[in-house]
């Protein structure tokens, strides 16, 4: 192919595919991108939708616990609240001037209930029952006097009860009485959590704590202190620490799996009581920071993150309600209209931790974390055009590659048979070169006369004939393969026989055979039928393989032409001791202009036409040619006609 034209064509591929296909791939993928930026802000504005909607149902939530924690302080004027909390709310605080008080901090001691422990005839009594408890190192004495005490008391109020009769208990161990110390303890043990000392320890809790030593009462101490039943959550810490030091003595000392599982499950209950009291006390000292002044906002705080949020109360005070935020939240999802049972990847945080989403105005430090969406349920934001993006890419990409690579192809072919058509001119050019020359030269040698034998003369024009059927024989093929390759070759079938077209064949190639020094053997089984065939064709078939036989026999000199029957058909077949064709060569011989590349036929000359006319020819009368060879045994070329046979 020309440059020229090869820029041409070059020039076309690009205007017509490579442009088109780059300008549609730059369109999609541009539009897929927008698809993906639309979509992500409709899922940004979902989720943010989401959010805002759960800060609606937590809010509602927030707003029936802090009415909770309203109702208990307006109902409670003491420091106890007589119910325990529902949840989500955890624990009620109350505003007094710039401070914050829990309900263990609520009234000071002179009005609380272990006021009457500090009466001057309440202590004169108990004054000398411990004098003689552990002064004189009495019991049995004290133990009397602490029984006195309780008997003169008619007006003891329930503290002063208690004491006395834990500090009787305590005696009578020490007198070595256990049966009767047990006997009050546990009579102590069933008194309520409100009935306390001045350092806020109820007084049950002492019994308690005796009690462990006896393994006999680990289940009654276990079902008095049962936090379903038992206020925990009211307690002073000093308190809970002192439950947690008993239940851990059980939990330690007991024989039963079951009581020590069971008194595992208290102190847990009661270690997060101690956790909530001491984030609770590291929010008193943050609390001006707080600004818990508008009664419509709930702050984040804490850790294990608390909503906080005030409230006025009608007789003018000000309530703390303290609710746990995970606890919110389950409540919120259950009050949706889509209720939820479960929080998994759903997340209160801070402001200061995440840029989750906003849940509102009420809560101004908080974020919503939500879990991501699912990568296969998303096909509801699908549309068709989202589907038919990536599917043009593709289609354009398939487009420009499959172009390539015709593109690549048609320019491969075309340099291929450029190749081909300049080694088949040469080719030709010298198969011609070669009769035409011995012809001129030994016809030249007959006009100048020079030849006085008879003998000479005849080899001479022996020679000048047989070059000039060589002649004929190579334009006869350029000029099939041209019509072939026109579309306008023609054949004339005939009834012919098989064995006189060979026996043609062989006297034509006798002169070329005996000239350089080969031997052809004919072998022709009798009675072979005559077919329908181009006589002149199929002579030129066989004799196209005589000559390729002869080329590339390489140092053998023994060709085999035989013609046999085989099955429903003739078999002409050429044989040759030749170079031989590799396997994977045995089918492109038959194309036009192609010839292997060997070393070994580097100095045959040939146009590349006769196999490819040969098998044009076999094809066209309904046969087929095929090939068995070996590289260094030769080649057997078969063509098998079919045989027309008469009843």
């Amino acid at each position: 192919m020309a440059p020229r034209g090869r820029r041409r064509q070059i020039f076309l591929y690009l205007i017509s595919v490579v442009l088109p296909s780059s300008l549609l791939i730059a369109f999609t993928l541009r539009l897929i991108d927008q698809d993906r930026e639309l979509a992500q802000k409709r899922l940004g504005e979902e989720r943010q939708r989401r959010a805002l909607e759960i800060g609606r149902e937590l809010s509602t939530a927030l707003e029936e616990a802090k009415k909770q924690a309203v109702g208990f302080i307006s109902n409670s004027r003491g420091r106890w609240i007589a119910r325990p909390m529902k949840p989500p709310l955890i624990l009620i605080g109350e505003f007094r001037d710039t401070e914050l008080v829990f309900p263990w901090q609520f009234d000071s001691a002179d009005a609380g209930p272990a006021a009457g422990l500090r009466e001057p005839g309440f202590l004169a009594g108990m004054g000398r029952a411990e004098r003689a408890e552990y002064s004189e190192v009495d019991p049995g004495q004290a133990a009397r006097l602490y029984q006195n005490t309780l008997a003169a008391g008619t007006a003891l109020d329930g503290a002063q009860t208690a004491m006395v009769r834990v500090s009787m208990a305590r005696a009578l161990y020490k007198a070595n009485r256990p049966d009767e110390a047990k006997k009050i303890d546990r009579d102590v043990l069933s008194l309520p959590a409100e009935i306390q000392d001045e350092f806020q320890i109820p007084f049950c809790l002492y019994a308690a704590e005796r009690l462990t030593a006896s393994t006999t009462d680990h289940g009654a101490v276990l079902t008095a202190l049962n936090p379903d039943t038992f206020p925990w959550y009211r307690l002073a810490p000093g308190a809970l620490l002192h439950g947690r030091d008993i239940l851990l003595k059980i939990e330690t000392a007991s024989p039963d799996a079951k009581i020590r599982g069971e008194a595992g499950r208290i102190r847990a209950a009661i270690l997060e009581f101690i956790a909530i009291q001491e984030q609770a006390e590291s929010m008193q000292k943050e609390f001006p920071s707080l600004d818990l002044r508008d009664e419509t906002t709930w702050k984040l705080y804490g850790r294990n993150p608390w909503f906080v949020g005030g409230a006025n109360i009608p007789d003018g005070r000000r309530v703390l309600a303290v609710c746990d935020a995970g606890m919110s939240l389950s409540e919120a999802l259950k009050l949706g209209p889509e209720p939820a049972t479960s929080t998994d990847g759903i997340a209160i945080t801070g402001l200061q931790e995440s840029d989750g989403l906003s849940l509102g105005r009420s809560f101004p430090n908080a974020r919503l974390i939500l879990p991501p969406e699912p990568a296969g349920n998303t096909s509801d934001r699908w549309d068709s055009r989202s589907i038919l993006s990536p599917a043009i890419v593709a289609l354009a990409l398939m487009i420009a590659v499959f172009g390539s690579y015709l593109f690549w192809k048609d320019i491969r072919r075309d340099l291929v048979t450029a190749e081909m058509r300049s080694q088949f001119v040469a080719s030709v050019s010298h198969e011609l070169k070669t009769p035409l020359a011995a012809i001129r030269m030994f016809a030249e040698t007959l006009r100048m006369g020079r030849l006085r034998e008879p003998e000479k003369r005849e080899e001479y024009l022996e020679t000048i004939v047989n070059e000039s059927q060589r002649l004929d024989r190579l334009l006869a093929n350029v000029l099939d393969f041209s019509k072939i390759e026109q579309g306008k070759r023609d054949y004339r079938f005939e009834k012919t026989s098989l064995t006189a077209v060979l026996e043609t064949a062989a006297r034509a190639m006798e002169y070329p055979f005996r000239r350089k020094g080969f031997n052809l053997r004919l072998r022709f089984e009798a009675g072979i039928p005559d077919v329908r065939a181009d006589r002149d064709a199929l002579l030129q078939a066989v004799l196209n393989l005589l000559d390729n036989a002869m080329k590339y026999s390489g140092d053998a000199r023994e060709i085999d032409l035989i013609l046999e029957r085989e099955d429903a058909a003739a078999a002409i077949r050429v044989r040759d001791r030749g170079v031989g064709i590799p396997e994977s060569e045995q089918q492109k011989i038959f194309e036009k202009f192609y010839r292997i590349a060997d070393p070994r036929n580097a100095g045959v000359m040939g146009a590349g036409l006769g196999l490819s006319l040969a098998a044009h020819v076999v094809e066209a009368h309904g046969g087929r040619i095929v090939v068995q060879s070996r590289p260094g045994e030769g080649s057997v070329f078969s063509i098998i006609l079919p045989l027309e046979i008469k009843p």
